[in-house]
């Protein structure tokens, strides 16, 4: 396993949850709520200061004053220092599991595929070999007088058959 976790790009999104948590909110509320969750995922954690929260979501201070009383609840401080939804980071910490488990089957893959790969090249450059001479020359074996005249009559009952 890593030692840094992996790229999240995208976030598990559940609208029934989002929608049964935020039934009767004002739509503001609802969108900085959204916002934050946003930002929690991409950047793992928010500032606690209001008004760097503020300027994240991009909400004017009319509707910041309107939308945030509802919202904090939704987020505590960690021992960082940071806000965070801990809905969100149970979902985060499967989504890094799954990632892990997806890198290392892609490993895995990515083994047995250079292996065959590798077994492909061996028996591919087993077959060109036996067309060189011991002496590093390419074979005439395939040019040989025997080779054209077997080619020829072939070719010849082929036109004598179809009568060209």
């Amino acid at each position: 396993m890593s030692a840094s976790p992996p790229n999240l790009f995208m976030m598990p999104w559940f609208p029934r949850d989002f929608l049964a948590a935020t039934r009767g909110w004002p739509l503001i509320a609802r969108a900085i709520y959204r916002e934050l969750l946003d930002a929690q995922w991409d950047q793992g954690g928010l500032p606690t200061d209001p008004a760097e929260l503020r300027a994240l979501v991009g909400a004017t201070p009319a509707e910041w004053r309107a939308g945030w009383p509802r919202v904090k609840s939704k987020f505590v401080e960690g021992p960082d220092g940071l806000l965070r939804n801990l809905r969100l980071e149970e979902h985060r910490r499967k989504a890094i599991q799954i990632a892990h488990k997806r890198a290392e089957v892609g490993r895995h893959g990515g083994v047995a595929s250079a292996a065959k790969r590798q077994a492909n090249a061996k028996q591919l450059l087993g077959s060109v070999s036996s067309n060189w001479s011991s002496k590093g020359q390419p074979s005439t074996q395939l040019y040989s007088e025997e080779a054209y005249e077997e080619g020829a009559g072939v070719l010849g009952e082929y036109l004598r058959s179809t009568g060209a």
